[in-house]
């Protein structure tokens, strides 16, 4: 090559070797990262599995019903984790598979709909106590005094139903 060709022969070189040099630098970080990322999802995974096994069940026995609860909620713009994590909580405070994924269908509305996260969502829903009819209270669901969990739970879906459709059909739902 002469003149002009080696010039960019040599910049394209150059450059190269930054990119590479960069990815270099670069994957450390990554790896950490994606290490970090599976003790996480393998974390999530195990709470889930024990709480299920604190219920009286095996997992293997039930885990399509999980399986399918969190292909939903990833459709609604949930990660597997949060879902899991939120499904943990509410079948150890309910002690029920099917009240857990009741209750979690319930999350996730009231999670987009308050701007919460569904883990918190969660843990407002799976015991009503006294202090979390106060916590819902500062997001509009006024319940009477002495209402049952069935009418608190129709107050938010009356005020909060359909969010998490909503969101995972917005563009920053299909982004997550």
């Amino acid at each position: 090559a002469s003149g002009f060709g080696k010039v960019i022969g040599d910049i394209g070189k150059i450059a190269g070797g930054f990119v590479l040099g960069q990815g270099i630098l670069k994957a450390p970080s990554f790896f950490l990262s994606a290490a970090k990322a599976a003790s996480e999802d393998a974390a999530s995974q195990a709470r889930l599995t024990q709480a299920v096994r604190n219920t009286g069940y095996a997992f293997e026995d039930v885990g399509d019903v999980f399986a399918e609860t969190i292909r939903v909620g990833q459709r609604l713009a949930f990660t597997d984790d949060q879902v899991r994590d939120s499904l943990s909580l509410l079948t150890a405070q309910t002690g029920s598979i099917t009240e857990a994924n009741k209750r979690f269908t319930l999350a996730m509305d009231l999670a987009r709909g308050a701007n919460i996260d569904v883990v918190t969502a969660s843990k407002l829903l799976g015991k009503v106590t006294e202090e979390n009819v106060n916590v819902l209270a500062k997001y509009g669901i006024n319940v009477q005094k002495g209402a049952s969990e069935t009418e608190l739970f129709g107050l938010i879906q009356a005020k909060f139903g359909g969010q998490a459709k909503s969101f995972a059909d917005s563009t920053a739902g299909m982004m997550e």
